[in-house]
Formats: structure tokens, sequence, C-alpha cells
């Protein structure tokens, strides 16, 4: 005999076991980041954290990231999450952002990263998501990743306009190390950037560092930003793909947050 129990209302998204995302092959995280209404901020700090993939990687809290409805704030080296998810040379992330009513042009919000603290470009440097602005309201989400040229590794960047960027977009970032092909996609408002071919080999960082949400290694990159989303992937998902998490995580934050992203 089965006894099926239900229980109204109940949430069972950020329960240890896993969370069945609408795109599991390459998953590495999958991370609803803020408070839910009600959330006590130790709530709202274990509700981040938890990787609701199905998988063993983890995250740290570092610093204080501050916890409001629907959002984390981040502050590169200072406050942010640390995880134990590897970089790969394939890569997808998706992230739900605004940079925050902050940005200057000396603010530089790091989204995703395990770039380097080197002083010149070398072998250990590694993948970044960030957002670069060089005069307001003008911001730029931007990936950038290691790439060695015949032996000269440097960095290949493809930036994105988005102006203005008032509210939390949808964006995605993708590496492709077959073809050294870079693209960011703006599924929330539209708009893409990509580069089809590059000349060097996509190499990940001798270093090993893992991935951090909300900043990277390198102390050149600081900045305060909004987070309600972050995911990763080990390989190059679809639009089609990508469509389809922005759909599920629209419909979570419409219900939870109440919000249209």
């Amino acid at each position: 005999m089965t006894a099926i129990l239900r229980y109204s209302g109940a949430d069972y998204s950020p329960n240890s076991m896993g969370y069945r995302a609408p795109v599991t092959d390459g998953l590495l995280g999958w991370f609803y980041l803020g408070a839910l209404s009600g959330d006590t901020g130790t709530q709202a700090q274990a509700r981040s954290l938890r990787n609701l993939a199905f998988n063993d990687y983890t995250a740290t809290m570092v610093g204080t990231p501050t916890f409001a409805t629907g959002y984390a704030e981040f502050d590169a080296n200072t406050n942010y999450f640390q995880t134990n998810i590897p970089e790969t040379l394939n890569s997808t992330i998706l992230i739900l952002a605004y940079p925050n009513d902050l940005l200057t042009t000396t603010n530089v919000p790091v989204w995703v990263g395990n770039y380097g603290t080197d002083a010149t470009y070398g072998s250990s440097k590694g993948l970044i998501f960030y957002c670069k602005s060089s005069a307001l309201p003008f911001t730029s989400p931007t990936i950038g990743a290691l790439m060695d040229d015949g032996g000269s590794y440097t960095e290949e960047l493809k930036t994105l306009t988005v102006n203005p960027w008032t509210s939390m977009l949808f964006l995605s970032a993708k590496v492709n190390a077959s073809t050294g092909a870079f693209s960011i996609r703006n599924i929330t408002a539209g708009g893409s950037a990509s580069s089809t071919t590059y000349a060097g080999t996509r190499t990940l960082s001798s270093a090993g560092r893992t991935m951090r949400i909300g900043s990277a290694y390198a102390t050149s990159f600081a900045g305060i930003g909004r987070m309600g989303f972050v995911a990763m992937y080990n390989r190059v998902l679809t639009e089609d793909e990508e469509n389809a998490i922005h759909t599920s995580v629209a419909a979570y934050r419409l219900a939870k947050v109440g919000d249209t992203v």
C-alpha cells in the first residue's frame, strides 16, 4: 500500500534533496539568491547558499553579503560566495542581475568568476563574467576567459552594451572551447553579442581556482552588484535551453517575489 501525503502551500525548493531544473545536462550550480517574504536573515542566507543542482558542489559565505527580498548584494573581494565548482573549458553562466544604484565608473560588479590576481596575462588567469562601466549610465555585461595563442596567454573579451540598465536582467554568457566562440545574451530585453572564432585555444587556469559568486580573485575587479539567480553549466547551452531556464526562473520569481524578469 502506498500513502500519499499532501500539504497545502508546501515549498520544497530549499530542501537539500535538490531541485529539478528544466535543463539538467551539465548543470554544476543552481542558486536562487535573496530572501523571500517572512524570511529571517539566517533563513535568507541558508536559502541563498544552497545549491539546488543534483551534485555535491557547495557554497560558503565570505564576509557579509546582504539579503533583501529577491536578491543578494555582493561586494567583490569582500562579501561574496565561495564555491567548490570548478572552471570548465566549455561554460554557460546564467544570471539575474542588476549593478545597483551605486554604479560608478570605478564600480565593477563581478557576477561569477575565478579570474586571478596576476600582474601580467599568464596561464593562471581564468574565467570571469562581470559588469564593465566606462561612463554612466553606460553599463556592459562582459565575459572574459583565458586563451592560449601560440604559447602567449591572453584573455579574450566579449561585451554587450545595456543602456540603461535600470532593473534585474536575465543574462547568459557562454564560452565554446572547440570553436573559441564567446557570446553574451540579454534574454529579458533582447540583444546579443558574439565572436564566432578566436585564434587562441581555450585554456583552464593553471592555478585551479574554483568559482566565486559575486567576486573573482583579482582585486582589480571591485564593486557592488545585486543578483537574484545564478546557474553554471559545463557545456554550451542552446538558446532554446536558455529560454526554458528563463521561463522557469521567471515563474519562480513571479510566484515568490512578485516581479517580472
